[in-house]
């Protein structure tokens, strides 16, 4: 749609007061490098990264909006019962502060703008230095010889980041933005990487030739969507430590050059609905409640642990549902509709709840023998295994019902772009190569009887 990643240029007039509001503009190549995307994603989803829309065609990324999104300029909460508040945000290392200011005037602003000066600087005083972060390099003297023949040898610049280093300064930072679960993916990752390497090793010496060798020694023992996976992540560290690591060799990363190992992949498993309605007969209360709530919002598993009453929207038929599934790791809420078999199942879970506020979470542990007693779920992997075997079918997880939603509706022969609004997905070929996955295709009825 865009058509070119050059530097976009403003095609209408703007006042010099907005110039100073949202300061000067960024090239997509310099805003994909702050948060370790493509350009091309950038531009397609320009609002994700602080851009404006100028014209149909012409996008504009402000220097101020990218750092407000990245907590390094004051936000306008408008959550605020009592009105706008400038909200000032400071964030060092794994630290965070916030003040909110009375109101939404230019004084509260420039309030907030001097707070966040001093609280950084008073912050980032009090770190004390740490292998991850100390990356400057060494300094080296040069030594002169008397004997007038000898080659006096310059010595050679070092980066000083070894790959123990890169890897915690980059990981630390994943901790923030990512899920858990991404986290530990990434870890996991760069575990194997110095294993095979060292931790010492300097990153600068490593080259694509390094690269490939690890790729083929790795894929003797591991599949090669795993060793995949582990040349995805460290492209990616290496992207974000460009930006954001000083020293950074300026070349790019030695995994770039080097070709994905071939992957054998299998069709996902799809329980039949038969085995899920024989789920449903063995269950009762709120685990009824909960295995439904899979079933017609097609959520992730977390997604479901995490709602509160206050996602419910009985009045407009709909439900809330949050992510992290996002770049950045951002936190956003999709609505999706809300079929009346599933409004009537919580709206009678709630009646007999009886929640004190809107903000209590729907599904709560009620094991007394559990550590997590009280208090929202985090994994009921033994539940779903338990009543599997209760019910004679074969064993499937909480995505496996996330996989017949999609199969259902495929089936019920709903366009792609339905499924997509149901499953969230940002991207229509998600959508695709996910039913691709499911062995879910439109070719067969295409071709058949052509022949």
């Amino acid at each position: 749609m865009f058509g070119t990643t050059n530097t976009l240029k403003i095609q209408s007039p703007c006042s010099p007061n907005l110039h100073q509001l949202l300061g000067p503009s960024l090239e997509p190549r310099e805003v994909a490098s702050l948060f370790s995307v493509n350009e091309e994603d950038v531009l397609r989803y320009y609002k994700d990264f602080g851009g404006v829309r100028v014209t149909p065609d012409h996008h504009v990324f402000f220097q101020n909006l990218i750092l407000q999104r990245m907590g390094y300029m004051p936000t306008l909460d408008k959550r605020q019962k009592s009105g706008p508040r400038w909200k000032g945000v400071v964030q060092v290392n794994r630290t965070r502060k916030e003040v909110r200011f009375p109101d939404d005037s230019k004084k509260s602003y420039k309030a907030a703008v001097d707070w966040e000066k001093k609280a950084r600087k008073s912050m980032r005083s009090n770190l004390r230095p740490s292998s991850s972060t100390t990356i400057a390099p060494k300094k080296t003297r040069q030594t002169s010889t008397p004997v007038a023949s000898a080659r006096v040898e310059e010595p050679k610049p070092s980066s000083c980041i070894t790959l123990k280093q890169f890897a915690e300064t980059y990981l630390e930072d994943c901790k923030l933005r990512y899920v858990t679960k991404t986290h530990k993916e990434k870890s996991a990752c760069f575990r194997d990487l110095i294993k095979h390497f060292g931790e010492d090793r300097d990153i600068a010496t490593i080259t694509p030739l390094d690269a490939n060798q690890f790729m083929h020694i790795t894929g003797q023992t591991r599949p090669g969507y795993a060793v995949n996976k582990i040349k995805k992540n460290f492209n990616a560290g290496w992207t974000w430590a460009s930006t954001f690591i000083e020293q950074m060799p300026k070349k790019v990363s030695p995994f770039k050059a080097v070709q994905n190992l071939p992957e054998t992949r299998h069709d996902r498993y799809v329980p039949p609905k038969e085995d899920f309605d024989k789920i449903l007969e063995v269950i009762d209360g709120q685990d009824l409640v909960m295995m439904k709530t899979y079933y017609f919002t097609g959520a992730r598993k977390s997604e479901v642990f995490k709602m509160t009453w206050e996602d419910v929207l009985f009045d407009k038929d709909s439900i809330r549902l949050w992510t992290k599934k996002r770049r950045g790791g951002h936190l956003e809420s999709d609505l999706i509709p809300m079929v009346s078999e599933l409004k009537e199942v919580l709206q009678g879970w709630k009646d007999k709840q009886q929640p004190k506020n809107e903000k209590e979470h729907i599904f709560i542990n009620d094991l007394p023998q559990s550590k997590g007693y009280g208090k929202p779920f985090v994994d009921r992997t033994r539940f779903l295994r338990k009543a599997c075997e209760d019910a004679s079918v074969k064993y499937f997880g909480y995505h496996g019902i996330r996989h017949l939603t999609a199969t259902q509706l495929f089936h019920a022969g709903h366009p792609t772009s339905l499924i997509q609004q149901i499953l969230r997905h940002k991207n229509p070929n998600t959508t695709a190569k996910y039913l691709h996955s499911l062995g879910l295709n439109k070719a067969l009825e295409a071709i058949d009887g052509a022949f």
